[in-house]
């Protein structure tokens, strides 16, 4: 089976490009408010070398009341930001938690023996939660401040272009850092999800089992196997934060040596009278604006590692496949008596599931359906299409088959079970119907019990093929 690599196109395929309108009415949410931000750099040019020494008082509250409107788009967009992107980003965490834990419970009792309980909790709450910063804020203020950055990249040139390239290098060495400490942090990231499920774990059971513990005088022994995780913990922590912090101190010390060398040269060309003050005061804001994005790399480039390293770990448990282990489930029946098997364990048919496999003739119970245990109820409508619903009772036992109207073809069954005290109805869906032998098959099936979802699809049906009497005993 191949693998699929977890990259940030293939990131970019499962999870934001579904969700592409969300993500653009982000992107232009963005880039309006990056837009409305440049107000204040353009109106300071013009209260310093215009409306200041003219001083011309209408002019001054125009401004005002300019700068306040932009102030409060600003805040409008990032109120819809938050309501839009981390809400849906919220609503992909809970969709793939419901599928990991569904992927959890299909496979082998043997699995779970190999691995702690805390630990699969932990795959199934921690790990998905990264991929917030794909399709939240994070990605979109990445690519918005980006675009903004290219546009006050074209202003700061057009105000000076030797003060630009002069930035431009200090800012483009720092870039080149992070990029390569992101690669870097990127596996220690993925090995830190990996021991704190370990530790998680180890400690769940720990907890759940401390009677047991304290009855065998197992303390020491439990609490060095968590000093020795948590120390794990905290060595992966600190190589990450070593990475981190190179990454800090680059964007301080490069971008702090651009300010100071756009202080001296504007400084220069202020006292040669080729700069106004207020264009040194706008070239300024504008740098911020350009750099902004490169200095919030080593907040949301870490936080984009982590979610990618998180779902590294997610596709390897939804990758897994129950492989090795022969059959996985067979049901036998000899006329009289029956067990099931599975993974190894026989389980003896009970007296009313023998009976019910007495009652059962053939591959189709329609064949053999006494008229006055069938009653059609009503014709009725299963995801567009009409269908008859048909009560069927055998004793005390009422069920109900829906077929397809136009085909005649099983689309659905629903009974309701009594288990411990409960009523609980379950429906099981047949689709995709293909022909082997003459014979129409689904190929699909899905059961619903209650909360649980279970999707079953048949890859091959295979009729009497290498089957002999022994094989019923």
């Amino acid at each position: 089976m191949s693998k699929k690599k977890v990259s940030y196109k293939w990131a970019f395929k499962e999870y934001i490009w579904p969700r592409k309108k969300i993500v653009l009415v982000g992107l232009v949410l963005i880039i309006i408010r990056s837009l409305a931000g440049m107000v204040l750099p353009f109106a300071s040019k013009t209260l310093m070398d215009d409306i200041v020494p003219s001083k011309d008082v209408s002019a001054l509250w125009l401004m005002i009341i300019i700068v306040c409107s932009a102030i409060l788009v600003q805040a409008l967009t990032s109120f819809s930001l938050t309501r839009l992107l981390s809400v849906e980003a919220q609503h992909l965490i809970y969709l793939l938690r419901s599928q990991v834990q569904r992927k959890l419970l299909s496979l082998p009792i043997n699995f779970f023996d190999n691995n702690k309980t805390g630990a699969l909790v932990s795959r199934v709450m921690t790990d998905v939660e990264g991929v917030r910063n794909l399709v939240g804020t994070g990605l979109v203020q990445l690519i918005g401040g980006s675009i903004t950055a290219v546009i006050s990249l074209v202003i700061l040139i057009n105000i000076n272009a030797l003060m630009t390239v002069f930035v431009l290098v200090p800012v483009g060495i720092f870039a080149f850092i992070a990029m390569k400490a992101f690669v870097y942090i990127r596996p220690i990231f993925k090995n830190r999800g990996v021991i704190n499920a370990e530790v998680t774990g180890r400690l769940t059971e720990t907890l759940s089992g401390v009677r047991v513990i304290k009855g065998f005088n197992a303390e020491e022994q439990e609490n060095k196997s968590f000093q020795e995780g948590a120390e794990k913990l905290y060595l992966n922590v600190k190589k990450s934060l070593t990475a981190t912090a190179l990454i800090t101190s680059s964007s301080t010390f490069l971008l702090g040596l651009a300010s100071a060398g756009i202080m001296g040269i504007g400084g220069y060309f202020m006292m040669d009278n080729t700069m106004t003050f207020g264009e040194f005061i706008s070239f300024t804001l504008f740098l911020g604006f350009m750099i902004a994005p490169i200095v919030q790399m080593s907040n949301i480039g870490s936080q984009l590692t982590e979610a990618m390293a998180g779902l590294d770990r997610t596709q390897e448990l939804m990758e897994m496949t129950i492989e090795g282990m022969g059959t996985i489930m067979k049901r036998k029946f000899d006329g009289a008596s029956g067990y099931q098997e599975a993974q190894g364990q026989k389980i003896p048919m009970t007296d009313k599931e023998v009976n019910d496999q007495k009652a059962e003739k053939g591959l189709f119970p329609e064949l053999f359906m006494d008229a006055s245990t069938i009653e059609l109820e009503i014709l009725t409508v299963i995801e567009g299409v009409d269908v008859y619903k048909i009560k069927v009772t055998k004793g005390d036992d009422v069920s109900y088959r829906f077929y397809n109207a136009a085909n005649g073809l099983l689309m659905r069954t629903e009974k309701t079970v009594e288990a411990q005290g409960q009523s609980m109805t379950s429906i099981e869906d047949v689709s995709d119907y293909k022909e082997v032998n003459g014979v129409m098959f689904p190929h699909t099936t899905k059961v619903t019990a209650g909360p649980q979802v279970i999707i079953l699809s048949t890859t091959s049906v295979k009729i009497n093929e290498g089957v002999t009497e022994a094989d019923f005993n």
